[in-house]
């Protein structure tokens, strides 16, 4: 697609993890964000996000090198990197003072619970660490089956607890029936 846009006459920027004109050479992963060393054809700089997992990472190089288009300086662009704040309820990070990683986030869909179990994997110390999923099917109407939740969360994870989330008219223990088999 770069090729063809360009030979059409197209201002072409890339951007990625590890390539691209606009990149992460290193990155490390928290569960508070990520530390990421920038490289680019306007400067290279560190910066500390605390937008967790790489698709932040790609969203960040899409917005600095857009920014960039528009004549910001990098230094203006990554300044305002530290201020983002992931949205609430989207792995957000919850810090009670445990000895472990606590990570909340409103995976409603099948596809949703298998990146955020893949980004916590990411996250994961091993040997000692895992990723334990405790997640919850609500009553009907469900937009997507129950069994798909728990196949998704049972692939990404090393331990999963099932809940029935707001069974509504339902047997709460007939939701956790369709989710068993995933």
């Amino acid at each position: 697609m770069a090729g063809a846009a360009a030979k059409a006459g197209a201002e072409v920027r890339t951007f990625g993890i590890g390539a691209g004109d606009w990149r992460v050479a290193k990155f490390m992963l928290t569960p508070s964000g990520a530390t990421l060393e920038l490289e680019t054809p306007a400067g290279a700089a560190s910066v500390v996000s605390h937008l967790a997992g790489e698709v932040n990472i790609l969203n960040l190089l899409a917005a600095l090198t857009a920014g960039a288009r528009a004549r910001r300086s990098i230094c203006d662009l990554v300044e305002f990197i530290p201020r983002l704040r992931p949205v609430p309820g989207r792995f957000q990070s919850v810090d009670a003072g445990q000895p472990f990683t606590v990570i909340v986030d409103y995976a409603h869909t099948d596809d949703a619970l298998a990146n955020l179990t893949a980004l916590a994997r990411q996250m994961t110390c091993k040997p000692a660490g895992g990723v334990i999923t405790l997640f919850g099917c609500g009553g009907r109407p469900r937009p997507h089956q129950a069994a798909e939740d728990g196949l998704a969360a049972g692939k990404g994870s090393d331990f999963v607890v099932a809940t029935s989330d707001n069974p509504r008219t339902e047997e709460p223990l007939a939701i956790l029936a369709e989710i068993e088999p995933g």
